[in-house]
């Protein structure tokens, strides 16, 4: 896959829906503090130093010099805490836009061990924060929000019956993502893609793989944009778990036809996320739509979004892991089913065009 922020969420999100909403007659301006985010035709990008408080004066000369009837903010419970610049966009109608899960405390405190220290300081500052109160400031400052999973939807509509929420899906170009219908035996050749990173579940699915005793499985890894350093620390985790003969790694970037080979060749794709960085992870989609049902774990939207083309392990649970896997494995009966269900999703699944029309829909309704 190529390296440009584009092809990851929210970025992918961010990129389709504003070039829809540009095609379709709206002056579309981004503001980031990303440093070298891609050009879009017709989109207007101003790179700012931060979108921290303590960059409000920038931000706000930016907006007041655009003077936008709408602005679509990316949030978190810790910038609706901290970041006092929502409050000076006045006569704007302001959309919050859910690029980051919410989590309970249950679920932060369980994936504190699994995740490093830059994740944990992340993600355990929220121990501090009460759902209740970051949502009663969301409500406060913005006129509705958007958000692309079923359970960040219900949580949100749980706190704050009556403010108004959208749950929009991402979307995906079907025509890129060729389907086979596939054959299947005893073998299994699961596949993991994605960057390494405990987060995402990485060691997680590998100490879940080496409980697997028996010899015809097999592990595949994409470790995108992985550089030689990183890959062989990897490979000596691989040869200390013993599990050189049944497990090979990739680095580097592909395209996407060289990924969706890949999918089409797997049994499985794992994506067994602690916690899930950013909303909704597209790869599940596009295996879905490729034929190769998705592992992931339950978290977030992930269960809703891979429905009946999927398998949902326990979250951060080896051994529960381990077991969703080997059941998997060894039942042949299973695997067709899933694939089967791939399909009938696929022939479900919205273009980005279909995306971009619920969100121009979404912004008519609070003109």
């Amino acid at each position: 896959m190529s390296t440009s922020t584009s092809n990851l969420q929210p970025w992918l999100t961010i990129y389709n829906v504003a070039q829809y909403l540009s095609n379709n007659g709206f002056d579309i301006h981004i503001i980031t503090d990303v440093k070298n985010p891609e050009n879009i035709k017709n989109i207007n990008i101003h790179i700012v130093k931060s979108l921290l408080s303590n960059n409000s004066k920038e931000i706000i000369n930016i907006v007041d010099s655009i003077d936008p009837e709408y602005i679509v903010v990316s949030v978190t419970p810790f910038s609706l805490l901290f970041n006092t610049w929502y409050d000076k966009l006045n006569g704007i109608k302001k959309i919050a836009f859910f690029s980051y899960s919410l989590y309970t405390k249950k679920e932060i405190l369980k994936s504190l061990k699994f995740i490093n220290l830059k994740n944990r300081f992340e993600f355990g500052r929220e121990l501090i924060i009460p759902t209740h109160f970051s949502l009663s400031i969301l409500s406060k400052k913005f006129d509705f929000a958007v958000c692309q999973s079923n359970r960040t939807y219900n949580r949100v509509k749980r706190h704050l019956k009556d403010f108004i929420i959208y749950k929009i899906d991402p979307g995906i170009v079907l025509e890129d993502w060729e389907y086979e219908n596939k054959t299947f035996s005893d073998q299994t050749l699961f596949l993991y893609t994605g960057s390494p990173k405990k987060i995402r579940g990485f060691y997680t699915l590998l100490k879940a793989f080496s409980l697997i005793s028996q010899e015809n499985v097999r592990l595949k890894i994409l470790a995108r944009g992985t550089e030689p350093e990183a890959l062989h620390c990897i490979e000596k985790y691989i040869r200390q778990k013993k599990l050189g003969h049944k497990v090979s790694l990739v680095g580097g970037w592909i395209d996407r036809a060289t990924l969706n080979k890949e999918l089409l060749h797997a049994d499985l794709l794992t994506l067994p996320f602690v916690l899930v960085p950013a909303e909704l992870p597209v790869t599940l989609m596009e295996s879905i739509a490729s034929g190769t049902p998705v592992l992931v774990t339950d978290i977030d939207g992930l269960p809703d979004a891979v429905g009946r083309a999927g398998l949902v392990a326990p979250h951060a649970d080896i051994a529960g892991l381990s077991k969703v896997m080997l059941h998997f494995h060894q039942n042949v009966a299973e695997k067709k089913r899933l694939h089967d269900a791939c399909h009938h999703q696929r022939s479900n699944m919205k273009s980005w065009n279909d995306i971009g029309k619920l969100w121009e829909q979404a912004l008519k309704r609070h003109v």
